[in-house]
């Protein structure tokens, strides 16, 4: 197993660079949001591959924290790295869960933020829609309303 993961890894660190796709218009969001709040990153990818990605992307700069496990660790909960990122961003009294999975969602719920479900990304509109996302929406122009709207309903 061991061989296997260490394989699978170094594969990755080579091609993700190359072969991931960023959505279209998801640099201007971002730089849209991050101007009016601290953005993180919660990702199940070990960080020491979320890092160089997000860099080789253009990305990493809009990202005032990125919480990702440890390449020794193994089944972290999508929950745990939320936590992580929280209190990397000072334990904000209101924040927004953005996630294209189910277990961004379920993750959101354990800390009880609200969350957007994104379609662009691998998860489908349904999967969102079952966890319970606050709401999906379909394009990277569609999220900054959706943020603000589900920051403005959390209490002070």
């Amino acid at each position: 197993m061991a061989s296997c993961l260490g394989s699978y890894r170094a594969r990755y660190a080579e091609v993700s660079e190359r072969e991931t796709v960023v959505a279209s218009g998801i640099d201007a969001v971002l730089d849209e949001l991050a101007q009016q709040y601290r953005l993180g990153v919660a990702t199940s990818k070990p960080r020491a591959l979320a890092e160089p990605l997000l860099h080789a992307l253009g990305l990493r700069s809009f990202f005032a924290v990125l919480a990702g496990p440890d390449l020794s660790v193994q089944g972290e909960s999508k929950a745990d790295t939320i936590a992580a990122a929280l209190a990397m961003l000072d334990n904000p009294r209101r924040a927004v869960m953005v996630g294209d999975r189910s277990h961004d969602i379920v993750g959101a719920h354990a800390h009880e933020l609200p969350s957007v479900g994104v379609t662009w990304g691998i998860g489908s509109a349904e999967e969102l829609d079952q966890a319970g996302a606050s709401c999906i929406v379909e394009t990277p122009a569609d999220l900054p309303a959706s943020v603000r709207r589900l920051l403005q309903e959390q209490p002070a």
